[in-house]
């Protein structure tokens, strides 16, 4: 329908507002931010000074920084609506529609235990983006009974052993699992038990480290992946 959802924009050097003009991207629908640690929500502050936003979505969670503090003022001055999502609730986009699974009612105190996790179905193609939920969320969100069934999936926390618990990928499913790490990062992501546990399950995997950028097209009966670097 021409709608623009944008999840999350990395450090503030991520150039996602490049990225999204080349895209020929001129009004973000619907933005958000899955919880707020820096590598999440610096890149969406220069989004929001510089490209018109209608919505905000966030889990609600407060933090203590400068970058916080820098999104925070530019939602403000953006204008654009203020959500913030819970378990349960619907995102709109167009005639899409998608399920926030994640966080519950309730914040733990743990950041990433908290994002917003969201499902999308279109048409026989599913997607599951899980922003940094750690295994204690997966759970959660198995027990919730909501769908986590997914063709695509955004592994959780770059690949880290934190999350991506066997449980959990063995609900989801996928055929296709991103990753986004960087390279050589200090962090040891992707970790080799999250890599195996996709590899078990038959799960093809891309990630931003080895493939650069990933893109995933649908027309909702089909789906092509393409990686700019192809690893």
């Amino acid at each position: 329908n021409g709608k623009v959802m944008l999840i999350d924009g990395g450090e503030r050097d991520a150039n996602v507002v490049d990225y999204l003009q080349k895209q020929g991207v001129k009004e973000i629908d619907v933005l958000v931010a899955t919880h707020p640690h820096s590598d999440h929500i610096g890149g969406l502050v220069e989004v929001l000074r510089r490209i018109p936003v209608k919505e905000v979505w966030t889990n609600g969670q407060p933090h203590t920084t400068k970058t916080f503090e820098d999104f925070l003022v530019a939602v403000d001055r953006s204008g654009a609506g203020y959500n913030e999502g819970k378990r349960g609730d619907r995102i709109s986009l167009g005639q899409l529609v998608f399920q926030v699974l994640n966080p519950g009612l309730i914040l733990a105190a743990d950041m990433n235990h908290n994002s917003v996790v969201l499902h999308l179905t279109y048409g026989q193609v599913s997607f599951l983006f899980t922003g940094d939920a750690d295994a204690q969320a997966e759970g959660e969100m198995l027990a919730s009974g909501q769908p986590v069934a997914a063709t695509v999936l955004k592994v959780g926390h770059h690949g880290s052993s934190s999350s991506s618990s066997l449980p959990f990928l063995r609900a989801v499913a996928p055929d296709v699992a991103i990753y986004s790490a960087g390279v050589d990062n200090t962090y040891g992501h992707p970790h080799a038990i999250t890599l195996a546990s996709l590899q078990s399950l038959g799960v093809k995997v891309y990630g931003t480290d080895w493939d650069g950028t990933v893109i995933v097209t649908t027309d909702g009966q089909n789906y092509q992946v393409k990686t700019t670097k192809g690893g």
